[in-house]
């Protein structure tokens, strides 16, 4: 059984999606663990649930959810505190996942209405 590790940290949200899914979909990972600490674990949980609702409907799962604490020191010296969660995704389905999506779109199309504004007077003319 093979294992990928996919840190979320602060980079754009759909960048560690897009990684889970690779894991999946080219590098026949059977296992990958999405992990994570402090205030970017909320960003970890969005990351398992898009993946799992949204881009390998029925073919991963949330096979387990571990959390925990890291001590470590600070810049200052300081003995610090930060939680961790690691989210084990598992292939449900044997062979190639297919990659899907939901009818629903992720960003609505809103159409865009532009505005000219013509009133605007060169400086000269407001001078005189």
């Amino acid at each position: 059984m093979t294992e990928q590790i996919v840190f979320v940290g602060g980079k754009p949200f759909m960048n560690y999606v897009t990684a889970v899914v690779m894991q999946f979909t080219t590098s026949g990972a059977s296992r990958v663990v999405i992990r994570s600490r402090g205030k970017f674990i909320n960003r970890a949980v969005d990351v398992a649930e898009i993946v799992n609702s949204r881009f390998l409907i029925d073919s991963v799962k949330i096979a387990d959810v571990k959390i925990g604490s890291e001590d470590f020191k600070n810049k200052d010296g300081r003995q610090i505190r930060v939680s961790t969660i690691d989210i084990h995704l598992d292939k449900t389905s044997p062979g190639n996942i297919e990659t899907t999506t939901t009818e629903e779109p992720m960003i609505e199309d809103i159409p865009i209405e532009i505005i000219t504004d013509t009133s605007t007077e060169s400086s000269e003319e407001k001078t005189e």
